[in-house]
Parts: structure tokens; sequence; C-alpha cells
């Protein structure tokens, strides 16, 4: 099969000319979510919070994120980015699927859900509800579940955003054989431009419908009859019998088994478009099959690949592919249908995929059989994704939008993204904001593990700006980035692996942006500078991009005989690419540096690799590496432990960033004026001590004999430079025998000799043999869950045996005596006549407040208030909101005490609390920017193919 998304070559995209600007500006994203929910500030004693917790109309749904300028490059720091446009749940109702069609500018289009739950209530007169856990008669979906039904909504609704005013209406909804979606919903959109249509996966039927611009229904296919049945299995037709009713006592909320979904051999979630042909994701065992939309939508279906199931069940959310056609899935827990609407997922189960398709002329499968993974935020195995995810354009090293890197970057939704176990590094973490994101994490899309691990090299958005729901999981839904590119460069073909890991926790990075400085050597004088009167020469760095090497002359030179300086093209000359010999028509012209033909095996193709005739510092010569004929030193390989920069040893052995990001340094001459001589960093300036020689000078001023050297940590000594790479810590020092490297920079004795992984809690604690640690840092005793059930880590609940239906979760409860509060389970139980439920405070009138509205004087404050700092009085509520003081992430203060350490943190003023004060409720109020007129519904002009859109 010869794959048309493997070309390559120089190409131009749409021109970024002169646009409308909409609501989605280019390069912004679409991001939807689950608008929150509002628990009750006051109630009478002994009633359960949960039964009057209610879905925020006002909260979003949908937001606009403006990915414009975030200022500095990604190192793990949050991005205050705006939010210009909203969209409520009052509005549309909650929602997952988003997609983007060709109109100028872009309309979007977003997809009623059920993957935050299915919340349903009962009238209970005078215009209140009241919640219920089971179908019975009159139950009805809790308002601000689906669109307000006097605009339309329901399951089945799509919704569609006008691009230029942001107006709100119905564009369809999704039927089938005349009857409505009864609950289950919808799962992803997709556009295709060629066609102008619009296809959605429907949850309760298994079908695909196809839209035209109109909202018409134009097509429909049955992967259970058509795409099975073509590839020779059983056909699994839709059975009406399973469908959904409300009102039924079948119906629970807290089991999705009971919610009405089609058959996981028929169920889609996950939609895209690519070269004429319709991806989806079918439920069972994670399969992506794809179908040819036209001439008519179902011919040729195809089975593409299955994905190794994960920890736990789930489903394929959402696909996207690059620019080169390599193949992006997005990972999404099933539901939980948690009745406080707080761990709607179990956590660690979403992960973020990448397959590159085979060679051309490669028989068998033709995607890699293994897959890449991202790494998505810091918590448990840095599977954090919540089934979105979508390709942006890149940043250049000031952290400013690059319109020529179209598709260099990757976005992803995800929970608790800044979250770490790992004490040393989530202190690192909270020099640089709140722990509790929730939202998009923004990377290199060449950053697949091992690279970015963990993923300092990102940008992180919180949907919502709250940063205060560490119980929070699975709240986020799926991505939408406008791309209309603008010239771009060479692009390597989608079976080409990208080079991505250079040496450990590093990867490539992009060659654009501020170039690094040069040293002003004369040409023609070799490795010694021709210094003018008034300098002298000194040692010192000379800073080229990576991948490049400074030639004779001072400049830095390309590894491609022509001088290209073409990320693309230095990315295939490394690996001993001719690219000039690059045809996606012939591969038999690909050739190689050395004149040689290209060798072609099960793995693609293959030439002798570039090796440089000099290495970076840090670096020596290895003829056997796979990269640049160079190995990391003992010195680099320590240096290479501290991120989130890349470093490399200075003059006196200390690990510092000595160029640009993007750039790696070399040793060179130089010229230094007189009266100065260069410090570890090779700068040239005065020195501490004028009479020491150059390179015995240690990073804190210490002037080193002629029998020591200096070292990483400021010190001189002769011992430390035999030091095993393995043994070397972050800070210098070298771990004596019986004990290894900590990420603290201390030694410690193995880990099999000290405390497991499942023993520690989330801020290092050790839980002794015989209890197991708690989210809450303490350690207990284990659940006792019944026999054939096994304990849910994330609520503490007893659940059976996986359900045969992917996609969904069996039914869990509590151990008994315990009970399910704030999404886990606790030995709380319920409060005693007369008292409040966890999280609510007693005022002096008998009546249970929310502690966080609670004033020291006994007053309750309403929805839409708060106490104020001194909690004496009421004040309107606002958001809260993050601004770091600096782009740059600070690394934590180190108190030396004992071998550890201590990671200090300043104490915050003391402020005596007068009322136990938990976590306030989720509310959030939109911005203002757009005001959404009524919902309308004319017959909208068929919109115009103009553009690549991302979707």
């Amino acid at each position: 099969m010869l794959f048309a998304a493997a070309w390559f070559g120089l190409f131009a995209c749409a021109e970024a000319a002169a646009q409308p600007v909409g609501i989605v500006a280019n390069g912004n994203a679409v991001v939807t979510g689950f608008s929150g929910a509002m628990p009750p500030a006051e109630i009478p004693p002994g009633v359960d919070p949960a039964d009057k917790t209610a879905i925020d109309l006002n909260g979003p749904s949908a937001r606009v994120l403006d990915l414009q300028s975030p200022g500095a490059p990604p190192q793990a720091q949050i991005l205050t980015a705006p939010k210009p446009f909203t969209v409520t749940a009052g509005q549309t109702g909650q929602l997952f699927g988003v997609a983007l069609d060709n109109a100028t500018p872009p309309n979007v289009f977003v997809a009623a859900t059920s993957a935050y739950g299915l919340p349903i209530v009962i009238p209970a007169g005078a215009g209140q509800f009241t919640r219920i856990k089971q179908g019975a008669p009159k139950a009805a979906f809790m308002p601000g579940l689906f669109g307000p039904p006097q605009s339309g909504g329901g399951p089945g609704s799509i919704w569609r955003i006008d691009g230029a005013t942001g107006d709100v209406r119905l564009f369809a909804n999704v039927t089938f054989e005349g009857a409505p979606n009864p609950g289950p919903a919808l799962g992803g959109l997709a556009f295709d431009a060629s066609s102008n249509t619009l296809f959605v996966a429907d949850r309760a039927t298994g079908m695909i419908h196809a839209f035209d611009s109109t909202g018409t229904e134009r097509a429909r296919y049955d992967h259970g009859v058509q795409g099975r049945s073509a590839a020779g299995l059983p056909p699994v037709p839709y059975d009406p019998a399973g469908r959904l009713d409300i009102s039924s006592p079948k119906f629970r909320t807290g089991d999705p088994v009971t919610w009405g979904y089609a058959n996981s051999q028929r169920l889609i979630f996950g939609l895209a478009v690519r070269n004429g042909r319709l991806y989806y994701a079918v439920a069972k065992d994670l399969q992506i099959w794809s179908v040819a939309i036209a001439p008519s939508l179902g011919a040729d279906p195809r089975l593409e690949l299955s994905v190794a199931p994960g920890p736990g069940p789930s489903e394929i959310a959402k696909i996207a592919f690059d620019d080169q056609g390599r193949m992006l899935l997005a990972e999404r827990a099933a539901p939980s249908g948690a009745y406080d609407f707080d761990v709607l997922t179990k956590e660690a189960t979403g992960r973020v995929l990448r397959y590159l398709p085979a060679p051309p002329g490669t028989s068998g499968p033709q995607w890699q059989l293994q897959p890449d993974e991202y790494a998505i935020g810091f918590a448990r195995q840095m599977r954090n994704g919540n089934g979105g995810v979508a390709v942006g354009f890149g940043y250049d090293d000031q952290g400013r939008i690059d319109r020529a890197a179209c598709g260099q970057f990757l976005w992803s939704t995800g929970e608790q993204l800044r979250n770490s176990n790992d004490p040393a590094i989530a202190a690192q973490l909270a020099a640089g904001g709140p722990a509790e994101v929730n939202g998009v994490q923004g990377n290199d899309i060449m950053a697949v593990r091992p690279a970015n691990v963990p993923p300092w090299q990102s940008y992180f958005i919180d949907y919502d700006d709250q940063f205060q729901d560490p119980s929070a999981r699975g709240h986020l839904g799926d991505i939408a980035v406008l791309r209309i590119c603008g010239q771009a460069g060479f692009n390597l073909p989608g079976w080409y692996r990208p080079r991505v890991a250079l040496f450990p926790g590093f990867f490539w990075y992009r060659l654009h942006g501020k170039k690094p400085p040069l040293l002003d050597c004369p040409p023609g004088s070799g490795n010694q500078c021709a210094c003018p009167p008034g300098t002298t020469q000194q040692p010192g760095f000379q800073c080229c991009p990576i991948g490049m090497f400074p030639g004779p002359n001072g400049q830095c030179a390309s590894p491609c005989p022509d001088g290209s300086t073409d990320p693309g093209k230095i990315e295939a000359c490394l690996n001993g690419f001719d690219p000039n010999s690059f045809d996606p028509n012939d591969w038999s012209k690909l050739g190689c540096l050395d004149g040689s033909k290209a060798v072609h095996d099960a793995n693609g193709y293959h030439c002798p690799t570039f090796k440089s005739p000099v290495c970076p510092a840090g670096f020596e010569p290895d003829p056997s590496s796979d990269f640049f004929g160079c190995k990391p030193t003992a010195q680099e390989q320590a240096c290479l432990q501290i991120l989130p920069n890349f470093k490399q040893p200075g003059l006196d052995g200390s690990c510092l960033q000595l160029c640009p990001s993007g750039s790696w340094a070399y040793t060179a001459n130089q010229c230094c004026p007189d009266g100065t001589l260069p410090g570890p960093d090779g700068k040239c300036s005065k020195p501490q001590h004028p009479s020491c020689p150059p390179g015995q000078l240690t990073s804190k001023g210490i002037c080193c004999s002629s029998t020591t050297k200096p070292q990483p940590d400021g010190t001189c000594s002769p011992s430390k430079l035999q030091c095993p790479a393995e043994q070397l810590t972050v800070s210098g020092d070298c771990c004596p025998p019986g004990s290894k490297p900590q990420p603290d920079g201390s030694c410690q004795p193995p880990l099999k000799q000290g405390c497991a992984p499942e023993q520690l809690t989330p801020n290092g604690t050790c839980c002794p043999t015989g209890t197991k640690p708690q989210p809450d840092n303490s350690c207990k005793p284990p659940v006792v869950c019944p026999p054939d059930t096994s304990v849910d880590p994330v609520t503490g609940q007893c659940c059976p045996p996986a359900t045969a239906v992917a996609g969904t979760k069996a039914a869990c409860s509590c151990p008994t005596g315990q009970m399910l509060i704030n999404g886990k389970c606790t030995s709380d139980a319920p409060p005693a006549a007369g008292g409040c439920f966890a999280g609510y405070v007693k005022l002096p009138n008998g009546s249970c407040c929310l502690g966080s509205q609670a004033t020291s004087g006994g007053q309750c404050c309403p929805v839409g208030q708060k106490p104020d700092a001194d909690k004496r009085k009421c004040v309107p509520a606002g958001g809260t909101t993050f601004v770091p003081a600096t782009p740059h992430l600070p690394a934590p203060v180190v108190a030396p005490r004992g071998k550890r350490g201590k990671v200090v943190v300043p104490p915050p003023p003391p402020r005596p609390p007068t009322v136990v004060v938990p976590r306030p409720p989720k509310r959030v109020v939109p911005p203002k920017q757009f005001t959404p007129r009524p919902v309308v519904r004319p017959t909208p002009a068929p919109p115009r193919i103009r553009r690549q859109i991302e979707q």
C-alpha cells in the first residue's frame, strides 16, 4: 500500500493571509470539559449534601484557549492563557466531541455526552427536584446534563457555534429510525472538508451518522453489520432491547453497565478523517478501523490495528493524524457514575499513543506493532490523559507561536497534570505554581518516551482556573486546534522514526528562533585565535544548534553536504540519508550521504549514520554510537539528570546551561579582554582570584591547587574524578558502594532494601507492613473486600470482575462500614441525628454550612458570595487565578540536613483559623468577552473549502 500520508518535500499549506478574526484565532484551541457541580451552601442537619448537589449551569462546557504567546520555552510552567470565549452548560449541556469546519472563520461543532455521568432527578414541587440513584417513574435527566429542551436539546444533540458571532444553536439531533437518543448520547466528531460532511458516533446504537452543512443526515454506517461482515466476522446488529429507559429500576446512575450503551463490538467513540477515509475506534479490543467516504460511505472497511489494553477499562476517545500521517490516539477511562461528580473516571488510565505507518511496499501490518507513548502529567505512570489530543503550531525559544512550525506541537487533555508522588519533583513543581491542574498539556510532537519523562518540557493550562480539585478525575473532554499553515520546510515521511532521544531525558529541539552567539575568532587560525592587542586567548565555549557542529572558521556547520539548516533535512542527514534523493513515487532512488543506496528491511530504510568530526562539551567520540558518533561522559550523564534544562559540564566541571535552548556547547578558544578570565560558564569576567589559573576556579570561587580539580559541587578534589557514572548524584557527590543516587541529590540504599514503591504515600512516607498508603498521606490497614472483588485504588470501592462490555465499568461499592464521600470510601458513618456531613460545619442556628462558605460569626454565605480574607463577612465571589512571578521554573531551596537534605518552603503568614474550612465548591463564572445571543436555527450557508483544519 502506498501511503499518501508519507509524502514529503517542500510544500506550502494554505497561506496564512489576512483572515477574518472570529472566536477561534489561528493556533488557538477549543476544549470541552465537565462544567462542574454546585453543592448546597446551607442545608438542614442530617441531609446528605450530595442529594442536593446540582450541575453548575454557569460552568464551562466548552472554552477557547489562547495559545499564542506562552512567553518562554516549555518548562512545566502554568500558562495563564486567556480564554476569550466560553459556552456554558445552561446553553448546551455537557459536551465531549468537538470539530471545526472549513468556513471563514471556522464554525465550531460540539456534541452531547454521557462521559461525565448520567444523573437523574424526579420533581419535588415548586420547580424543585430530588436526586435519585435508580430509575423510577417521572425520572428525568438533571438540568444541565443535556441542552435545554426549549431549544431542542437532548442526548442526541449536536450544537453549532457560529465562528464569527459566537451564536449557539442546535445543528442536528441524531435519531435512529425516528427514535431519539435515550441517554448514552454521542461520541466523537470529525469533519471532512472534501465533502463538507460532519460525522458523529451514536453511543446508543453504534451507528456513525453523516450530516451535510444544513444539519440534514445524508448517510449512515453500521460497523456491527457492514464492517464486521466485510472482514469475515459474524455481524452484530443493533439490539433495541437494550435501549435505555431511565424510568425503569434496572437503570442505576452509579453503574455504567445499565446506561444502555451499544454492544462493545459495535460501540464507537473516536473519529477522524484522513486521505478520503473515515477512521473510527471500536470499544471491543480497542480496535481502529477505517472505511472509504466516497463514492458512498461504507465501502472497503478494514481493520487498521488493535491497541493493547491498559490498566483498566477504557476506549479510544480521539483519533488524530499529524502532517506526516502518523496516527495519534487518546485513551479515556470508562465512566464511574460518581454520585458526587468528583472521581468521574479511574485515574492513571489515559494514554496518548502514536503509531507510525509502515514504509511503502511493506507486506503485513501497515502500522508499527508497538506504539510510541507520550508522558502526560507527572502523577502515577504519567498516563493522566482524559481522551483529547490535537496537533498545533510549534514555538520559538522565546515562547512565541511559530507559524512555520505548523505541526510541531501536541496538545492533550488531562487530569492532575502537575501532581507528583516524588517529593523532590513535587517541591520543584510547587515553586512554579499549583499542582492541581485539570486542563491541557502541550509538548513537542516528537517527544515520545523516553523523551520528556517526566514531562518537564511541557506547557500546562487549567481549564477553569480554579486549581482546587485534588480528587477530580476525568473532568476534561476533547480538544481541536485551528491551523492555517504558512510556508513549511522539508517534511520527512510518516514511516521515518524521528530521533527523539539524543541522550536520556532530552529530545530533539526545533531549529528556529534566536541563533546562539558565536565566538569571535578570525578565520584561518584553526583552533588558535589571532587575538587582537589588549586581549588574551582563553578557553571558552562555542554554541551551535543541536545537530550542528563548529567548522574550521568557527561558524556552525550542518551535517548536510549542501549546508542546509532546514530541521527536516538535518534530521535526515544525521541518519545518513541524502534528502535530495527522496522521491515518494520511487523509493528505489533513496540514497545515503556516502553515495550508497539505502538498505530496505522490515524496519524501514537505513543508511550509515553521520559521525561528527568533533563532539559537544561533555561528550566523547564513539564510532558505535547511533547518533553523531558521540556518547556522554560520566560527568555529562550526571548533568543530564538535572532537569528541566539541558546542562553540560562547565570549565570547572559544574553542570550549567551553557547555551540557549535548542543549542549545545563545544569547547573552543576565545579572546578575553586583559584583566578578565573565563568563569565556569566560559564567559569572560573579572576573576575573583586574578592569580588563579584558568580551569582551576570552582563555581564557588575557590582556586584549586595543581593536584586537584574543580568539582561539580564547587569543591576541589581528585577523588570524585574516578566516580562511576551510575554513582554520581545530580549535585556532583559520589555515592559510596551499597547506595544509589536519589532524585534529591542524596545517597540511599537501593530501593529493594528501602521502601517498596507501593508502600510510598504521595509525600514520600513509607508505610509499615500491614498498612497501605492513603491519598491523605496517612497509612491505614488495607481495605477488606469480599472474595472475587478488587479494591479501586482511587475510590477504595470494592469492584467485581471487569464487565465484558469494554468502555464501561462494573458497579462498585464501599466496604462494609464505609461510605463514599467526595469520591473516596471513608469509615466516617453518616452523621448522628442533628449532625452535619463531612465538609460542613454546624452554625449557631442549627443548620449545616459548607465549610468554605462559613464566616467566623456563624453566617453562611449564599451562592455567588464567599467569606472575606478574615472570614468576617460575605463578599462577592471571584475566581482563583494563578499569576506566575516569572515564566521560568525556579529550583527548590535545599538546606543541608543529614545526607538527604530537606526542601525548605517558606511558611505562609500565620492566621489562626476559627472554622474548619474544606475546599470550596467548584464554580466558574464565564468570561464576558462574548454574550451569546438567543438560540436560533436559520439555515446556514454551505462552508467553503479553504484550509487545513486539525480536529
